[in-house]
């Protein structure tokens, strides 16, 4: 099952990150106890994720923001790569 909303890359112009939106209403209707502060948890523990507490930060309760620590020529790479993996979690 699908919890996200959306899944969005940010790029700005000093920053990059990965904009997670959680679906309350379906995370409801299947009356799980997901929100944002449990999604950070399972993509500190997911090992092939490899992110440190610092680069993932829950902006409230249903939205997340995830933040890769790559140079400039592997940024984009990396933003795909955690898009891609935050469907495992």
């Amino acid at each position: 099952m699908q919890v996200a909303k959306s899944v969005k890359i940010v790029m700005a112009s000093r920053l990059a990150s990965i904009a997670i939106t959680l679906d309350m209403e379906t995370i409801q209707v299947s009356q799980l106890c997901i929100d944002a502060y449990t999604v950070k948890q399972s993509i500190l523990q997911t090992p092939k994720i490899k992110l440190k507490e610092q680069q993932v930060k829950v902006l409230n309760p249903r939205k997340l923001e995830v933040f890769p620590q790559a140079n400039k020529d592997k940024l984009h790479f990396e933003l795909h790569r955690l898009k891609n993996s935050s469907a495992v979690v």
